[in-house]
């Protein structure tokens, strides 16, 4: 009798475990999607844009359009191996018009907020990249070109809301009205203002 009172107790036990473990894994993906929602409100896609699309139509955005771009890792105790898995996570353009911005000032707020991205880990494994990543124009709403000439950096190893938060941080600290952000991982293209959309 009592191997039979058990064997229920077990087998509740149990069911109440994978009922806990779906209502956690339900939970998780109802957050992300939320996230990705509040993301798109906050950030939409510049292509969804009909004109807009016109205008991005023969532009890209690209680090191979620069074959003189610098490579720069972060702690640089990254090995020849390590460096070509990092994942390239985006684009960050500023307008034509800022072409004598202080590189070494960008690079400088790169490295500070890159290594704040390590969440006080010794290592980190992102990079990034400077140089002029547009090929043809591109006229936003807010009357900014962004061209060949525009200054341009390609960061690897972060998440969509890490870039963006480094785009808005970028605009607020270098005085931009705003910046042209392209999305690898998302396939999108945003305009990013300092805290809010463009």
């Amino acid at each position: 009798m009592t191997i039979l009172n058990k064997e229920p107790n077990a087998t509740s036990n149990l069911l109440n475990r994978i009922i806990s473990r779906l209502m956690i894994n339900i939970f998780h993906k109802i957050k992300a999607i939320l996230k990705n929602l509040l993301l798109e409100e906050k950030y939409p896609d510049v292509r969804n844009s009909s004109i807009n699309a016109m205008r991005l139509n023969g532009v890209t955005m690209e680090s191979e359009n620069d074959s003189n771009s610098k490579t720069y890792y972060i702690n640089n105790w990254i090995a020849e191996i390590e460096k070509n898995e990092i994942k390239k996570s985006g684009l960050i353009a500023f307008a034509s018009e800022n072409i004598n911005l202080n590189k070494s000032s960008i690079k400088n707020c790169l490295d500070h907020l890159l290594n704040a991205n390590n969440n006080g880990a010794k290592r980190s494994s992102c990079s990034y990249k400077l140089g002029k990543f547009i090929s043809g124009k591109y006229k936003s709403d807010y009357e900014k070109w962004f061209t060949e000439e525009s200054f341009s950096i390609e960061i690897s190893g972060i998440n969509s809301e890490r870039l963006l938060e480094i785009a808005e941080t970028l605009c607020l600290e270098f005085k931009q009205e705003l910046v042209l952000v392209k999305d690898y991982k998302r396939d999108k293209i945003y305009l990013v203002k300092q805290s809010k959309i463009a």
